[in-house]
């Protein structure tokens, strides 16, 4: 069982900012999002799973779109994806990690600025000058 949730998580990503309509379709509103912002081609068999969830913010804006991709490949293209639409947008796409990897990650930005550290396939990295290194504990940010 935890092998197949740690599969999940590795296909899953969260999409945080984008509207939420009444009564929408999740799967369309993802498709639509991904061909609209991100180029990424996308159909409804391309998608696991796909639901609203109540995020960690503190905000009381659209709930945060969870998303698990039925193939790794599709959401390593939605996260290499040119991002620049989503400027200006309050639109975020992150990896869903789990509850140790997001503090981490959390904790790295207050220490290095959002614009310094980011994940991939799961872990924390973060930008010190010219070199880049894995965050694996509490220990590698003090």
């Amino acid at each position: 069982m935890l092998l197949i949730k740690h599969v999940q998580k590795r296909r899953s990503v969260r999409i945080l900012g984008l509207s939420e309509a009444e009564n929408e379709n999740p799967v369309e509103t993802l498709i639509d999002f991904l061909d609209e912002y991100l180029n990424v081609s996308c159909e409804s068999r391309d998608v696991d799973a796909v639901f609203r969830v109540k995020g960690t913010e503190r905000n009381s804006g659209p709930r945060v779109l969870l998303v698990i991709f039925t193939t790794l490949l599709l959401k390593q293209s939605v996260m290499s994806a040119n991002k620049a639409k989503l400027k200006g947008s309050k639109i975020l796409v992150y990896e869903d990690l789990s509850k140790e990897a997001y503090q981490l990650l959390r904790l790295a930005k207050e220490k290095y600025g959002p614009r310094n550290v980011w994940s991939s396939s799961g872990k924390v990295f973060v930008k010190c000058g010219d070199t880049k290194k894995c965050i694996s504990s509490l220990d590698d940010i003090v």
